[in-house]
């Protein structure tokens, strides 16, 4: 157990970038909007899941335009090619979702909407104060 815990303060030193919070002000960023798209996640999974499509769907038009909101602002933000990378990503994976809303495909929706998931992870874990 110690051996793991040493190995483990080892990759973090010798990994010191993708270990750290990123350090840019994001006080400025919409938190209505957030608070928006994570109630749109949270609701997005399980209305999937009982089949109500026309519910997905509104969730999945919060994520998108908050996805895009996000993309925008960290481009303005300037050098966090990282955050704009994931919110790009973003969009491909609620792109992903609408396709599987419109082939009526709910497990391709589900899948997709937990990548959706994954990828506000990804962005909130390094950007999220």
């Amino acid at each position: 157990m110690r051996l793991a815990a040493i190995a483990g303060m080892t990759l973090c030193a010798l990994m010191p970038g993708q270990m750290a919070l990123a350090e840019i002000d994001t006080s400025d960023i919409d938190w209505y909007l957030m608070q928006d798209m994570e109630n749109a996640l949270k609701d997005l999974e399980p209305v999937l899941t009982v089949g109500n499509f026309d519910s997905a769907r509104s969730s999945a038009e919060v994520l998108r335009g908050g996805l895009q909101y996000v993309h925008d602002y960290f481009v303005a933000k300037g050098n966090v090619e990282d955050a704009v990378k994931i919110a790009a990503e973003g969009q491909v994976t609620i792109a992903r979702v609408f396709a599987a809303l419109e082939s009526k495909n709910q497990e391709a929706a589900i899948t997709a909407a937990r990548d959706t998931a994954r990828n506000c992870k990804a962005c909130h874990e390094i950007y999220k104060p």
